[in-house]
């Protein structure tokens, strides 16, 4: 019901009817009768009569009607008309609809009388006692109508954050419309449409649609614009101010489709929007109130096209219709700062496009304004990203600085689980991407891939197809990319390539996009082909970089960035098949890319440097020198394009590019001044403070070659070269990655460089020199491991704060550093855990308890599966690895810290010769490196100064190859990959090495009989104390057994190694840990043995059992199903002695996976390492390749036995390579009663003496020489 409650009549001039004792009064005519009239009206001037009290009824749909003016002169007088208004009950309704409460209507009047308006105030209220079937009606009172108005008031009540709130408005207000449909009521029309306005608003405002709302909102949304369609055609006719509801109506919709677009990136919403924003212009006149906001509308959807249609078109319509959208908005409009900052989104966008700075510069400017009428996330996320934009331009490091600054404000304003923070955090990870780009702090990329994975989780509830996954995905895949090329982790080009090629599949074809994320997949496979050489790579790369063209029309700024890859991806494909018309093709791309660029654009870099590599790959084949000069002045253009003082990466790329090209035209012109310039090109980049490690020691070694080259002139230039390579090793094996990772990049480096600056120092007499290089790079990553161990307590002393730090760091360091190489990921950085329980893939001890953790979660999943839940767990692997590298950062800060306390300053650095030799409690130590230069034995003697030097002239690194290539194909021919009860001989495959016999004779007579004879040992005399021999071999004489050096076609005494000394191993010059004179009591033996696998294990046990109870020696024996894993690290911590007799594995791909194989899975070196045994002494490996390196890493010592004196252990025998069964229960009852014989409490430094009387004893008995003694070896002091 319609309810007029106060009237006011007003006339122009005094009307001559009424006087002073008239009476006037408005009556209601209906159908030519009257229906009601009101009370008298009051007096209140002579111009002016109203009634507040008098009510009159209206009903909706009741048609049209007449409110007549009437007055007497007096109380019974007759009664006359001063006027009229016709209305309809419709058009008052229209305007309740359109919540207007007043409205003024001009009452027709006589010819002569003064002009009069009736001014009516009236509301809309529900009228319950309507009877069903009038026209107009609605159902009774206790009807729908009622419980549906009851429904709205309980849903208006709520909170709009209330996540119900809008779909039980959504709900109610489709029952009215329905009801209007069914029963033509227009008061049902009246409830429906502002509560659809109501929802709408909420969406729009505070909660964001889920994915399986999408199309509900579409088909509320469209039944909106069809309800007010149907009202505007309704009573427009009766009501001017009708486009003022359309307008509204119009807004909302176009919000809530453009909403839809950008929540599910649905074209077909982005295309409705753009219909509603036509409708509106066409409707809604350019000076209505309005306009600026269809004007944003319409700019926001032609924004939004662009994004995906890469038109120029519509982003010049979406900026000139923001453009006018803020000229017509006012200064103090609340609505100016987002339209300001729609306009600079837009321009932001034309700049990606077409590179324009001077859109960037106008973007800032607006995204500026906006903040100052006020500061919220979305305008300061906007900014940022202007800012992002120009540092990609310009590459201004204050840029990079703002940008983060500024998101990172804008992530803190955000409250958690809003939906714009996914959106804030991706572009966050991208500054911090960037910002790494030109601090090269390692922290910032980090820092990138785990803000864009938390963007990317954030959009989990969303599904596949929200665009911006494809975005945010895209990002990190481009951040995993970045940081494989700085820390060259395998498993980091791995996620690079998954990531990007996601982001890929994710993009809707069309897409503009497609075309930048097809190109940086494309960048993937050539990164990873230049890492693995896979041809495959090549096709792949070159397939995304001409599908990324095809999608970029002319004259794009992205052109020339594509034409320069794909010419790099032709380079790597003429370098695999020699075809002219690819590297034709690449230096005629280039040359496109170069003159499409302006000269002060940073990308010259890069394109010139293609351009080079694309004339010396075509010199390699046509040895044009034309090409090969061209090639030198083009990488001296990338040189000169970067400042002479820039510390980063780039100039030490295009440092040693040039430097290559300049060495090479050296070698085909023979030019003095050429090679000078190589020399100083690789030592720039060598020495780069802020290089990266691997380029800079790939520079350091060409730096000593290339110096070589210049002969007697060029030897201290060599040696200064060859110091910072062996200075660069720890930074390239940095503490900051796991120890696999680390022994993955001192693989990939090789061993040579050691043995070769070790030989070039020898050779110019420094032996001091290279004996501390041997030092520094020799077992690096033990060393490292030593240091985390190291004690404090003379800087505790003085500065015990630091000292603290320093105690809190290393531990963790050092438990960290043991965490096994990231399992398989996906590219959030995270793992089934199922497939990190892989037994190849965990440590020991990780291993089980995986294991017991499954075995819960797969109850757990079998009582879900039964009531229709799924359950996966995965497990971070991203968080450990950065926060090791955070750990190693604050590592090298506490001690660049220590060394500035005066007397410091040589805190944990690396040792010099001094210091070597003060370490040195055992010797005589000899070092035997072996390089293609010359073959040197060096040997360090306790109380002797100096070096002795002993040339192996008869030797040589050939020698060396042949041998360790006779002795493979022995072991492999033999199968000796087990301990097995076949009493294999070892018979050669390789006609120049006849046999095993063959090998060791070599060995005795160039290696090691010149080094007895230069330090005069002589054959031991009966009766005589044992001599002792510690060896140091590098590189392949590593893996060669130097300790049964010897001629055994007969006994003729002083002909073998045996006779002279008893021999031992080290992995390093000193040991990791000394001895200490109050080291923990012996207290036993602890014997491990799986007879399961191993069928003499037990016998060999109970042999160590017997000896052990003849000599009052506590013996605890784990044996089968008890020495599981845990049993056994538990047990390590209270004995000093260890005894393994089980299967030893080596791992050579993952050194650090080598492992004891127990009752319950493996016990990997990882997790030797990453304990600490307080009684740790002496560990009997009686297992198989105990103490056989890898050839990758032939100085690392990567072996359980160097593992155990890692972890503590001072002396271990062990097995270069399988064991036979039956020996062991020999060697091992010979050994322990050698060493717990006698008064005296057993002493672990008499292993290398019991052991070699035990293999003499063995040898003697081995009457068909299978050699099966000279596994055998003792490792450490």
């Amino acid at each position: 019901m319609i309810l007029v409650q106060e009237i006011l009549l007003r006339w122009t001039s005094p009307p001559r009817q009424l006087s002073d004792r008239s009476s006037v009064v408005v009556a209601l005519i209906a159908e030519g009768n009257e229906a009601l009239r009101t009370e008298a009206l009051t007096r209140q001037s002579t111009l002016a009569w109203n009634l507040k009290t008098g009510i009159i009824r209206i009903r909706p749909g009741s048609g049209a009607f007449r409110l007549e003016v009437k007055y007497r002169t007096a109380e019974t007088g007759p009664e006359s008309s001063l006027g009229y208004v016709d209305l309809t009950s419709d058009e008052l309704l229209a305007r309740c609809l359109q919540g207007d409460t007043t409205a003024s209507f001009d009452v027709t009047t006589g010819c002569d009388d003064p002009k009069a308006e009736l001014k009516l105030d009236f509301f809309l209220l529900e009228d319950e006692s309507f009877e069903a079937g009038l026209p107009g009606s609605v159902l009774g009172s206790n009807g729908p109508a009622t419980d549906l108005d009851q429904e709205y008031n309980v849903a208006s009540r709520l909170r709009d954050t209330d996540p119900d709130k809008w779909l039980t408005l959504m709900d109610i207000s489709t029952r009215y419309y329905e009801r209007f449909r069914a029963f033509g009521d227009t008061l049902s029309l009246a409830r429906a449409l502002p509560t659809f306005g109501e929802a709408i608003g909420i969406v729009l405002d505070r909660a964001p649609p889920r994915s399986d709302q999408h199309q509900l909102l579409r088909d509320k949304t469209e039944l909106y614009v069809t309800a007010m369609t149907e009202f505007v055609a309704a009573f427009r006719e009766y009501n001017a101010d009708a486009i003022n509801c359309l307008s509204d109506m119009l807004t909302g919709s176009t919000a809530m489709y453009i909403l839809l677009y950008d929540r599910f990136g649905d074209r077909g919403d982005l295309s409705r929007a753009i219909d509603l924003c036509v409708q509106a212009k066409s409707i809604v006149p350019e000076d209505h109130p309005d306009t600026p906001i269809h004007l944003r509308r319409w700019g926001m959807a032609k924004m939004l096209r662009f994004r995906f249609s890469g038109e120029v078109e519509d982003i010049n319509e979406s900026i000139t219709a923001l453009e006018r959208s803020v000229r017509l908005t006012s200064e103090s409009d609340i609505d100016l700062p987002d339209r300001l900052t729609n306009l600079g989104t837009s321009y932001v966008l034309r700049a990606e496009y077409s590179r324009n700075l001077k859109d960037v510069s106008k973007a800032i400017a607006a995204h500026t304004r906006a903040l100052t009428f006020r500061e919220d996330y979305t305008l300061l996320f906007n900014l940022g990203t202007a800012v992002l934009l120009r540092f990609m331009f310009q590459r201004d490091l204050t840029d990079a600085e703002a940008a983060v600054m500024t998101l990172e404000r804008v992530v803190d304003l955000v409250p958690d689980g809003h939906p714009e923070l996914r959106r804030c955090l991706g572009n966050l990870g991208v500054a911090y991407h960037n910002r790494f780009e030109v601090l090269h702090n390692i922290e910032d990329i980090d820092r990138a891939v785990t803000t864009l994975q938390r963007a990317v989780r954030a959009l989990d509830s969303t599904g596949d197809d929200a665009p911006e996954r494809a975005l945010h995905v895209a990002s990190l895949g481009n951040a995993y990319l970045c940081r494989a090329d700085i820390l060259l982790e395998d498993n980091d080009m791995h996620l690079a390539v998954e990531t990007l090629k996601r982001a890929v599949e994710l993009t809707p074809t069309g897409l503009a996009h497609l075309q930048k994320r097809r190109h940086n997949l494309g960048r993937a496979y050539a990164t990873r082909y230049e890492r693995h050489h896979d041809p495959a790579d090549v096709d792949r790369a070159m397939v995304e970089f001409e599908a990324s063209l095809g999608l970029l029309p002319d004259g794009h700024a992205d052109r020339p960035g594509g034409l320069s890859m794909l010419a790099g991806a032709l380079q790597a494909r003429f370098g695999l098949k020699s075809d002219m018309d690819d590297i034709n093709r690449a230096i005629s791309l280039s040359l496109s890319a170069l003159n499409a660029l302006n000269p002060e654009d940073y990308r010259r870099r890069s394109v010139v440097s293609i351009l080079a590599a694309s004339y010396v790959h075509r010199f390699s084949v046509t040895q044009d020198p034309d090409d090969l000069d061209e090639a030198v002045h083009r990488y001296q253009e990338a040189m000169d394009s970067t400042p002479a003082d820039a510390e980063n990466p780039l100039r030490q790329c295009a440092a040693i590019q040039l430097a290559h090209t300049l060495k090479r035209r050296f070698d085909f012109k023979n030019s003095a001044d050429d090679l000078d310039a190589a020399i100083e090109n690789y030592r720039i980049a060598a020495t780069m403070l802020n290089g990266v490690p691997w380029t800079s020691f790939l520079a350091a070694k060409d730096w000593a070659r290339a110096a070589r080259s210049r002969g007697e002139d060029g030897h201290a230039v060599a040696l200064q070269a060859y110091g910072t390579a062996v200075e660069l090793l720890p930074r390239v094996g940095w503490i900051g990655k796991s120890i696999a990772n680390r022994h993955a990049q001192l693989a990939a480096m090789g061993s040579s460089l050691t043995t070769e600056a070790v030989a070039a120092a020898v050779a110019q007499g420094e032996h001091c020199l290279a004996i501390e290089w041997l030092d520094q790079a020799r077992a690096i990553v033990w060393g490292q491991q030593s240091k985390l161990r190291s004690s404090f307590d003379d800087l505790r002393a003085v500065a015990p704060a630091l000292a603290a730090k320093l105690d809190r760091v290393s531990r963790a360091l050092d438990t960290a550093g043991s965490r096994d190489a990231a399992p398989t990921t996906d590219f959030l950085g995270t793992a089934r855990l199922e497939e990190a329980a892989e037994e190849d893939r965990r440590t020991a001890s990780e291993w089980q308890k995986w294991n017991t953790l499954l075995g819960h979660l797969t109850s757990l999943s079998d009582v879900l599966d039964s009531v229709g839940a799924q359950m996966e767990v995965v497990t971070d692997t991203e968080s450990p690895a950065q926060d090791q590298r955070r750990r190693a950062e604050e590592w090298d800060r506490l001690m660049a810290q220590a060394r500035a306390i005066p007397g410091f300053e040589d805190f944990l650095r690396p040792r010099t010769f001094a210091q070597i030799k003060e370490a040195l409690d055992r010797s005589p130590v000899v070092i035997v490196n072996t390089d293609q230069l010359q073959c040197d034995a060096l040997v360090l003697m306790e109380g002797l100064d100096d070096v002795i030097h002993i040339p192996l002239d008869s030797f040589s690194l050939d020698h060396a190859q042949r041998l360790h290539r006779g002795l493979s194909h022995l072991l492999s021919a033999s199968n000796l990959r087990r301990r097995t009860t076949r009493a294999a001989k070892m018979i050669s495959t390789d006609s120049s090495v006849a046999s095993v016999e063959n090998v060791l004779a070599e060995l005795w007579q160039r290696v090691v009989k010149p080094v007895l004879d230069s330090l005069a040992f002589s054959p031991i005399s009966v009766g005589n104390g044992l001599p002792r021999l510690w060896w140091c071999p590098t590189g392949l004489l590593a893996s060669l057994p130097l300790h049964a050096a010897g001629i055994y076609a007969d006994d003729e005494p002083g002909t073998k190694l045996s006779d002279f000394a008893a021999s031992s191993y080290t992995p390093t010059l000193t040991p990791f840990a000394r001895r200490s004179l109050s080291a923990a009591k012996f207290n036993g033996i602890l014997c491990v043995s799986q007879s399961a696998t191993l069928p003499n294990a037990a016998v060999e046990v109970a042999c160590i059992q017997k000896v052990a109870e003849k000599c009052n020696v506590n013996c605890c024996a784990l044996q089968d199903e008890d020495g599981d894993v845990q049993a056994v690290l538990d047990n390590l911590s209270g004995y000093g002695w260890v005894h393994f007799a089980c299967h030893g594995v080596q791992d050579i791909q993952e050194p650090t996976k080598s492992r004891f194989e127990l009752h319950d899975g493996p016990l990997a070196l990882l997790e030797l390492i990453s304990a600490s045994f307080e009684r740790a002494d002496f560990a009997f490996l009686s297992a198989c390749q105990t103490a056989m390196g890898t050839d990758m890493l032939p100085d690392e010592a990567a072996h359980l036995a160097a593992g155990m004196l890692a972890a503590g252990f001072k002396s271990i025998i062990g097995t270069m390579w399988s064991i036979q069964d039956e020996v062991a229960p020999t060697v091992a009852e010979q050994v322990y009663r050698r060493l717990l014989s006698g008064s005296v409490q057993p002493d672990s430094s008499q292993a290398a003496v019991a052991l070699h009387h035990a293999v003499q004893m063995l040898r003697k008995q081995d009457d068909t020489k299978t050699f099966s003694w000279v596994p055998f070896v003792h490792v450490g002091w």
